[in-house]
Protein backbone atom coordinates (compact mmCIF):
# COMPACT_ATOMS: atom_id res chain seq x y z
CA UNK A 1 0.00 0.00 0.00
CA UNK A 2 1.27 3.34 -0.73
CA UNK A 3 0.18 6.77 0.94
CA UNK A 4 0.60 10.03 -0.29
CA UNK A 5 -0.49 13.30 1.69
CA UNK A 6 -0.55 16.57 0.59
CA UNK A 7 -2.67 18.50 3.69
CA UNK A 8 -6.31 17.16 3.23
CA UNK A 9 -5.27 14.80 0.69
CA UNK A 10 -3.70 11.31 0.39
CA UNK A 11 -3.60 8.77 -1.94
CA UNK A 12 -4.06 5.17 -1.18
CA UNK A 13 -3.44 2.23 -3.25
CA UNK A 14 -3.45 -1.85 -2.65
CA UNK A 15 -3.45 -4.99 -4.09
CA UNK A 16 -4.79 -7.79 -2.63
CA UNK A 17 -5.03 -11.78 -3.50
CA UNK A 18 -7.24 -13.75 -2.28
CA UNK A 19 -6.00 -17.52 -0.50
CA UNK A 20 -9.53 -19.50 -0.52
CA UNK A 21 -9.65 -22.10 1.71
CA UNK A 22 -13.28 -22.97 1.93
CA UNK A 23 -15.57 -22.72 -1.06
CA UNK A 24 -19.18 -23.52 -1.83
CA UNK A 25 -17.30 -25.94 -4.66
CA UNK A 26 -15.51 -27.38 -2.66
CA UNK A 27 -12.21 -25.83 -4.46
CA UNK A 28 -9.34 -23.97 -3.11
CA UNK A 29 -6.10 -21.92 -4.03
CA UNK A 30 -5.46 -18.24 -5.05
CA UNK A 31 -9.01 -16.07 -5.65
CA UNK A 32 -8.60 -13.10 -8.28
CA UNK A 33 -6.40 -10.15 -8.00
CA UNK A 34 -7.64 -7.55 -7.00
CA UNK A 35 -6.57 -3.79 -7.40
CA UNK A 36 -7.92 -0.55 -5.14
CA UNK A 37 -7.28 2.96 -5.98
CA UNK A 38 -8.32 5.61 -3.54
CA UNK A 39 -8.15 9.71 -3.44
CA UNK A 40 -9.58 10.69 -0.12
CA UNK A 41 -10.08 13.80 0.77
CA UNK A 42 -10.25 15.48 4.38
CA UNK A 43 -13.23 18.19 5.32
CA UNK A 44 -14.53 19.86 8.21
CA UNK A 45 -17.51 17.68 8.18
CA UNK A 46 -15.64 14.43 8.05
CA UNK A 47 -13.55 12.33 5.09
CA UNK A 48 -14.75 11.35 1.99
CA UNK A 49 -13.18 9.68 -1.07
CA UNK A 50 -12.91 8.24 -4.60
CA UNK A 51 -11.81 5.61 -6.65
CA UNK A 52 -11.85 2.75 -8.97
CA UNK A 53 -11.40 -1.29 -7.65
CA UNK A 54 -10.07 -3.36 -10.61
CA UNK A 55 -10.23 -7.44 -10.73
CA UNK A 56 -8.53 -8.93 -12.76
CA UNK A 57 -8.74 -13.09 -13.52
CA UNK A 58 -6.55 -14.83 -11.42
CA UNK A 59 -7.97 -17.65 -9.71
CA UNK A 60 -6.27 -20.92 -10.10
CA UNK A 61 -9.55 -22.34 -10.75
CA UNK A 62 -12.60 -21.24 -12.46
CA UNK A 63 -15.08 -22.39 -8.81
CA UNK A 64 -13.49 -19.86 -6.96
CA UNK A 65 -13.00 -16.65 -9.29
CA UNK A 66 -15.30 -14.67 -11.93
CA UNK A 67 -12.93 -15.56 -14.60
CA UNK A 68 -13.29 -12.30 -15.87
CA UNK A 69 -12.32 -8.81 -15.72
CA UNK A 70 -14.06 -6.19 -14.15
CA UNK A 71 -13.88 -2.78 -12.19
CA UNK A 72 -16.20 -3.11 -9.02
CA UNK A 73 -17.15 0.47 -6.57
CA UNK A 74 -16.31 -0.71 -2.99
CA UNK A 75 -14.69 -3.42 -0.51
CA UNK A 76 -18.25 -5.25 -0.49
CA UNK A 77 -19.24 -5.88 -3.61
CA UNK A 78 -22.94 -5.99 -5.07
CA UNK A 79 -22.86 -8.43 -7.92
CA UNK A 80 -26.04 -9.57 -10.63
CA UNK A 81 -25.72 -11.78 -12.58
CA UNK A 82 -27.34 -11.38 -15.95
CA UNK A 83 -27.01 -14.38 -17.69
CA UNK A 84 -29.04 -16.21 -14.76
CA UNK A 85 -31.13 -12.74 -14.25
CA UNK A 86 -30.13 -12.67 -10.52
CA UNK A 87 -28.00 -10.81 -7.87
CA UNK A 88 -25.43 -13.38 -6.78
CA UNK A 89 -23.80 -11.15 -4.03
CA UNK A 90 -25.67 -8.91 -2.08
CA UNK A 91 -23.75 -8.18 0.74
CA UNK A 92 -24.29 -6.45 4.16
CA UNK A 93 -21.12 -5.96 6.67
CA UNK A 94 -19.19 -4.19 9.08
CA UNK A 95 -15.53 -3.11 9.24
CA UNK A 96 -13.58 -1.77 11.97
CA UNK A 97 -9.97 -0.41 11.59
CA UNK A 98 -7.18 0.84 13.73
CA UNK A 99 -3.95 2.61 12.56
CA UNK A 100 -0.80 2.06 14.76
CA UNK A 101 2.70 3.53 14.33
CA UNK A 102 5.53 1.28 14.72
CA UNK A 103 8.15 3.82 15.19
CA UNK A 104 7.38 6.13 11.81
CA UNK A 105 6.29 2.93 9.94
CA UNK A 106 1.64 3.23 10.41
CA UNK A 107 0.24 -0.03 10.04
CA UNK A 108 -3.27 -0.51 9.93
CA UNK A 109 -5.04 -3.59 11.59
CA UNK A 110 -8.51 -4.26 10.43
CA UNK A 111 -11.35 -6.89 10.81
CA UNK A 112 -15.10 -7.08 9.34
CA UNK A 113 -18.03 -9.70 8.81
CA UNK A 114 -20.25 -9.74 5.69
CA UNK A 115 -23.20 -11.24 5.47
CA UNK A 116 -24.46 -12.00 2.05
CA UNK A 117 -28.45 -12.22 1.19
CA UNK A 118 -28.20 -13.83 -2.34
CA UNK A 119 -25.93 -17.12 -1.23
CA UNK A 120 -27.75 -19.23 -4.05
CA UNK A 121 -25.24 -19.51 -6.56
CA UNK A 122 -21.05 -18.82 -5.72
CA UNK A 123 -20.48 -16.14 -3.10
CA UNK A 124 -20.39 -17.55 0.66
CA UNK A 125 -23.18 -17.04 3.00
CA UNK A 126 -20.78 -15.22 5.37
CA UNK A 127 -17.42 -14.26 5.67
CA UNK A 128 -14.71 -12.77 8.30
CA UNK A 129 -12.04 -10.51 6.96
CA UNK A 130 -8.74 -9.96 9.33
CA UNK A 131 -6.22 -7.75 7.55
CA UNK A 132 -2.42 -5.89 8.14
CA UNK A 133 -1.63 -3.16 5.95
CA UNK A 134 1.68 -2.01 6.06
CA UNK A 135 2.00 2.10 4.74
CA UNK A 136 4.57 3.14 3.60
CA UNK A 137 4.47 7.28 3.05
CA UNK A 138 6.11 8.78 0.59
Amino acid sequence: MVVRTGGSLAHIARATLPIVTDSPSGESGLSDLVLFDLIKFEKSWGRWGIGPVLLAPTATDDAIGAGKWSIGTSEMNVTYDWDRDAWTVRPLGVKLARLVKFGKLPVQFAGGYEYNFADDHVAPEWMLNFAVKVLFPI
